[in-house]
């Protein structure tokens, strides 16, 4: 299990968008980053990315959008954890995937709840800011992020992934195996639709334009993690192809491997060129 860092974020946004706490028109002026109290939660580009929308947020992974998104600012609560973790509970995170594979693991989405009984502390905004950016106690398999990502770059529908194609039996029987489904994303087409378009616009002009000259067009998300137990951040990349009629979602985890952007998205590129070089007809 790792803290997904910014790859998380585009659940954020349909639900913004689904809720209605956010508009395609909405804009934050990124900075810099936000303080709060005596902390400072900061974007990572230094200066901040100017007046950001919700597509400009996805493809730039601007921070400062997603911690007003999570946690408001002065009277604007934003989603607010209560919702952030009802979203993220129905969009299956937190519960295991039924994988036909011994061992899976089923992630934490923590909740001031948890952090009372566990760290006899209340929940503060500046944590509903970290959990915004897929930071502080959030946790997620790899394997979880390609079943919601398949979900969200299609019919929002959440199926069980399995290895096993067929089962045939000494009787001569053959029962095919496919994967059940898990439930439905809690965010309709329209919000849907909102993400796609700004994962896409993350390939063509944002932090996965390393993918923009593919043969087949890709959308997705880059993510750099922070993790507390050593200094070089994780590496991740999620996203699907072709970005109009997916066929197939890829996620990369490189442990401890620097930044999304410039380690996981090369190795995503080279396996999106492989299918669309080999892929069946």
């Amino acid at each position: 299990v790792y803290p997904p860092g910014s790859t998380i974020k585009p659940f954020y946004a349909a639900a913004g968008i689904e809720t209605g706490v956010i508009t395609t028109r909405t804009t934050v002026l990124s900075t810099g980053g936000v303080r709060l109290g005596d902390r400072f939660f900061a974007d990572w580009k230094a200066g901040g990315h100017g007046l950001t929308d919700v597509y400009k947020a996805i493809a730039e992974s601007v921070n400062t959008f997603f911690y007003f998104l999570g946690g408001g600012s002065g009277d604007n609560t934003g989603l607010g954890i209560t919702r952030l973790v009802q979203f993220l509970a129905r969009s299956h995170f937190g519960l295991l995937t039924k994988i036909d594979l011994l061992g899976e693991k089923s992630g934490f989405v923590p909740t001031p709840q948890w952090k009372l009984d566990t760290l006899k502390e209340r929940w503060y905004r500046g944590d509903t800011y970290n959990v915004s950016i897929g930071q502080g106690n959030l946790l997620v398999t790899p394997l979880q992020l390609a079943v919601a990502y398949a979900a969200l770059a299609t019919d929002g529908t959440l199926r069980a992934p399995h290895l096993v194609h067929a089962q045939a039996y000494p009787s001569g029987q053959t029962v095919m195996v496919g994967g059940s489904e898990l439930g439905k994303l809690p965010f309709g087409a329209s919000a849907r639709k909102v993400v796609q378009d700004g994962m896409r616009q993350a390939v063509t002009q944002g932090s996965a334009r390393g993918l923009a000259s593919l043969s087949l067009a890709a959308a997705g998300k880059t993510g750099t993690a922070q993790t507390g137990t050593r200094t070089v951040t994780h590496a991740w990349f999620a996203g699907y192809a072709p970005a109009n009629k997916p066929e197939l979602v890829i996620v990369v985890m490189i442990e401890h491997g620097g930044e999304g952007s410039a380690v996981a998205v090369p190795v995503a590129r080279a396996m999106f060129q492989w299918y669309s070089e080999h892929k069946p007809k």
